[in-house]
């Protein structure tokens, strides 16, 4: 369009770029032409900032609705014992600047686990979804991953092996064309549902006194899927999570993100003390699942 209109004698054009859009205006005034860029991106700049301020009032007013349901808990306040449970509202700078379309709208929710030392979260961070298993105490952290990646391999072996029974002979002989069958390739990971860590025989030593209030600091370990081609990150990551004070509303994470960066930061706002339901496990993030993943994304 600037080629066609450069060969218009005396008629002015200027491409006016705001947050989100640039537009050409053309005209025989420059003057007025000038004008017009100005106004196009002061407007629009108006515009973006007008809707961001209203989002964050409308986030800002769930949390605040959350905190005050919080304060209201009835009994002496030294009695009175909150909890992590609950599902966040999430703010990543960093997330926001490297992928902007993809960082609108990042959830975390929290769960208890049969272990009363250990939560469960599901994260959705924009271009990463996982999950993170969350207790104060490190030696308690890692021993409770090693028993769910125990389980989920244990599991894995048992399906391995029906497999293997289930197909035998079928496998090795031929059908009425001479042609052997092919083992089935598309069978999904195993997720170890029969094998979940929350039904363990035997709980992990509980650390923390009944009654006592919950340490503010957490450390993590995460697994996570990338969304654009599915590729899972099958290695625990590792990070922090600070709560601001004993409501347990609000805290800093940081985090190695794959894909993103090590010691990603981003900050959380309980929006609500009633978790959304489970939607991933940490088997779903294991080998197998990775292996799984890998030779399907090419099919």
């Amino acid at each position: 369009m600037h080629e066609a209109v450069n060969k218009v004698t005396g008629l002015h054009h200027v491409t006016g770029r705001g947050p989100k859009t640039s537009t050409i205006f053309m005209g025989w005034d420059p003057v007025a032409v000038y004008d017009a860029v100005n106004s196009h991106a002061a407007k629009e700049t108006k515009g973006v900032q007008a809707a961001e301020k209203k989002r964050e009032d409308e986030r800002a007013k769930l949390h605040t609705d959350c905190l005050n349901t919080l304060k209201r808990k009835k009994g002496p306040m030294r009695l009175r014992r909150y909890s992590p449970i609950g599902s966040y509202i999430i703010d990543c700078e960093e997330m926001e600047k490297g992928f902007p379309g993809d960082a609108g709208d990042l959830t975390f929710v929290i769960r208890q686990t049969k272990n009363p030392d250990v939560f469960e979260g599901s994260f959705e961070f924009g271009i990463l979804e996982g999950v993170m298993i969350i207790s104060a105490d490190k030696n308690t952290l890692e021993q409770y991953c090693s028993q769910l990646d125990h389980e989920t391999e244990s599991a894995g072996e048992e399906d391995d092996s029906d497999d293997s029974d289930e197909r035998g002979d079928w496998s090795e002989d031929e059908d009425e064309d001479g042609e052997e069958h092919e083992a089935e390739n598309d069978r999904q990971p195993t997720t170890g549902s029969k094998r979940k860590a929350e039904n363990l025989k035997e709980p992990l030593p509980k650390k923390f006194k009944a009654g006592a209030a919950l340490p503010l600091t957490y450390l993590l370990r995460l697994k996570c899927r990338e969304t654009g081609e599915g590729m899972i990150e099958s290695t625990a990551q590792k990070g922090t999570i600070k709560f601001k004070d004993e409501f347990l509303a609000s805290f800093t994470g940081e985090a190695n993100l794959p894909y993103v960066d090590d010691k990603v930061f981003f900050t959380a706002r309980k929006i609500s003390s009633a978790p959304a339901g489970s939607r991933y496990s940490w088997a779903q993030y294991s080998e197998s699942a990775y292996e799984y993943a890998r030779v399907n994304r090419w099919r």
